[in-house]
């Protein structure tokens, strides 16, 4: 039986670091996008068919908080995860009262916290 390839996009602007959660989720066969930051990552939302966005909250022009406002209004029911390095503060409880499903501390030090929150995401769609 074949199995649809989930489509994840990746929002982050330090590149090392995106580039390294892109390669574990190709490895893990997510067909995988990237955005440098909010604006490029709402116009692939707008313009792709995508099952997860991952994304960092502090970025230039459009932050993640933002973002996940705009991509609640464009669509609705598509899973958001933060990863993102500013701890748990207001900009981060900010973003689940968004619509962030989960949040992940960066650095992520055992990619299986990002394996588990992606189960939990898909389990609940």
């Amino acid at each position: 039986m074949l199995q649809k390839k989930l489509s994840v996009l990746t929002i982050e602007d330090e590149i090392d670091f995106r580039k390294s959660v892109v390669a574990y989720l190709q490895d893990k066969g997510f067909n995988v996008f990237e955005a440098n930051n909010g604006h490029e990552g709402l116009e692939l939302v707008k313009n792709r068919k995508l099952d997860l966005v991952l994304t960092d909250l502090k970025m230039a022009g459009l932050g993640g908080v933002a973002l996940i406002m705009e991509v609640q209004k464009i669509k609705p029911n598509l899973p958001i995860i933060v990863i993102s390095g500013e701890g748990l503060d207001a900009e981060t409880v900010r973003a689940v009262q968004a619509g962030a499903w989960d949040y992940i501390p960066k650095p992520i030090m055992d990619f299986k916290v990002l394996d588990g929150s992606i189960k939990l995401v898909f389990c609940q769609i």
